[in-house]
C-alpha cells in the first residue's frame, strides 16, 4: 500500500513540475520584452555610430505598449531577436509580430494550464 501512495505523489509531483506555463514554449511579458531590448543593446554595440538609436529604442514605448498579452511564443520571440541582429546595421530594423499565449496545454506529464 506504501508503495502504491508513493508511486502516486510521484506521478503527481512529476505532473506538475513547474514545466506547464513557465515551461520552454511560452515566455512572460517581461521576458519578452527583456529579450528583444538586449538584442537592440547588442545590435547597437556590434553596429557601433552606424544605428538609428531613436530608431532602436525611442519607437520601444510604442512597440512594447501593444504587447498586452501576460504570455508569448518563445518561437516568436527567437524568430524576432534574429530578425534584430540579420538587419544591416544602416537599416531600420521591422517591427516584431508576436503571436499571444493565452495558455499552455502540456504534453505527458507536464501538467495543463
Amino acid at each position: 500500500m506504501t508503495k502504491k501512495l508513493f508511486l502516486i505523489g510521484l506521478l503527481f509531483l512529476i505532473s506538475c513540475s513547474s514545466e506547464g506555463i513557465n515551461g520552454p514554449d511560452v515566455l512572460t511579458k517581461d521576458t519578452t520584452i527583456k529579450r528583444i531590448r538586449s538584442a537592440k543593446l547588442a545590435r547597437l554595440a556590434a553596429c557601433g555610430g552606424n544605428v538609428n538609436v531613436q530608431a532602436l529604442f525611442v519607437n520601444d514605448s510604442i512597440e512594447f505598449a501593444g504587447y498586452t498579452a501576460a504570455f508569448y511564443s518563445e518561437k516568436d520571440v527567437s524568430d524576432c531577436t534574429l530578425r534584430i541582429f540579420s538587419v544591416a546595421c544602416g537599416q531600420e530594423v521591422p517591427p516584431c509580430n508576436l503571436s499571444s499565449k493565452s495558455a499552455f496545454k502540456g504534453s505527458f506529464l507536464q501538467g495543463e494550464f
